[in-house]
């Protein structure tokens, strides 16, 4: 079982596009909650959720705080599962537009992301805030490489904007020119960046170029 939070779309004319919210390794879902509010009140359906051994889905038999790191690669692959889950939850919904996902990750939470969308054809977009360069087994840059075409957009905490610049370079790059990785920085570091105030803002301008402008 799998705590989670559920935010259904606001309008009743239309079918919203829809967002998983996903947390970092060792992180929990409250810390999200509030663009989880800002994104639904902008339109999206969102659903946020605690993965295996996080959070409210901890459980005495497994809880991330307790394992080893052969355990938590293990687990963080198995949370693939988690996400496959919230996915179908998502297009079981009434008022969600099922073909119109965007998948939100935040650092290692990225991985997560970016194999959903590799797996999943209703991924119009994935969001990466501050991706790792390697998470619990996925090198991002092979990953983002493989997954050309569908829009992405990371955010860069002013720390790592020369990495993250260099891993957009060569996406493109890899994949014959096609510009597909959008990057914005913030002038937050990491430990701040989920409380900057351009945060939210940002995602929701990138997403409505995006996402809701094709709709």
């Amino acid at each position: 079982s799998l705590a989670a939070n559920y935010y259904p779309p606001r309008s009743k004319t239309k079918r919203a596009p829809a967002i998983i919210l996903i947390h970092d390794a060792g992180g929990h879902r409250k810390g999200l909650q509030p663009m989880a509010e800002y994104l639904n009140k902008k339109g999206f359906a969102i659903l946020l959720l605690d993965l295996r051994s996080h959070g409210d889905s901890r459980t005495e038999k497994l809880d991330w705080s307790k394992l080893d790191e052969r355990s938590r690669t293990t687990q963080w692959a198995f949370a693939s599962r988690d996400m496959a889950a919230a996915a179908k939850f998502l297009r079981s919904q009434k008022g969600v537009h099922t073909a119109n996902l965007t998948v939100i990750g935040l650092g290692a939470g990225s991985s997560l992301a970016v194999r959903h969308a590799q797996d999943d054809e209703n991924v119009r977009s994935t969001v990466l805030l501050n991706p790792p360069a390697k998470a619990l087994g996925l090198n991002m840059a092979n990953a983002l490489t493989d997954l050309g075409g569908i829009s992405t957009l990371i955010v860069s905490p002013k720390e790592y904007r020369k990495d993250h610049s260099g891993l957009q370079s060569q996406c493109h790059e890899d994949n014959d020119g096609l510009e597909y990785v959008d990057l914005q920085s913030l002038h937050s570091s990491a430990k701040d960046m989920l409380t900057d105030k351009r945060l939210n803002n940002g995602i929701y301008t990138w997403l409505k170029a995006n996402v809701l402008s094709s709709k």
